[in-house]
């Protein structure tokens, strides 16, 4: 089935973050599942995503209070648009999150790393779900 991810609209002050979104789950759909990934002009079916909100929150302190885990959440709404039809086949509010570990030594260069890292398996935890509700959805 011949299928486009546009890129996603980011609607946060996280910058790049519908470009992760959007690069994971073109990943994801090259990667052996039932879609072809072609551009908008040729595809039967399109994917539009918006970033809705992104929250960074604290899991655990330790005894002086300091943060030393943090889950970062994104809600993103997904758009599946059929033909030329302006109304979606399927609006689905979707929510993707992932752990990172903050340095003890509060070195930022290890923290950036590491809420860089969590941002990665956010995408591809969101393009695992996209895609498995896409299958259910379409096949």
């Amino acid at each position: 089935m011949p299928l486009a991810v546009e890129v996603f609209t980011n609607h946060t002050h996280e910058a790049g973050l519908e470009t992760r979104l959007t690069a994971a789950l073109r990943q994801a759909v090259l990667q052996g599942h039932p879609f072809r990934l072609t551009s908008q002009d040729v595809a039967t079916h399109r994917v539009q995503g918006l970033v809705r909100e992104v929250r960074t929150v604290p899991l655990s302190f330790d005894a002086n209070d300091t943060v030393l885990q943090y889950r970062i959440e994104a809600d993103i709404r997904l758009r599946l648009m059929t033909g030329e039809s302006p109304k979606a086949a399927l609006e689905q509010d979707m929510t993707a999150w992932a752990e990172y570990l903050v340095s003890r030594n509060r070195i930022v260069r290890e923290e950036v790393v590491a809420r860089e890292a969590a941002l990665a398996r956010l995408a591809d935890q969101f393009a695992s779900q996209c895609t498995a509700l896409l299958a259910i959805f379409l096949l």
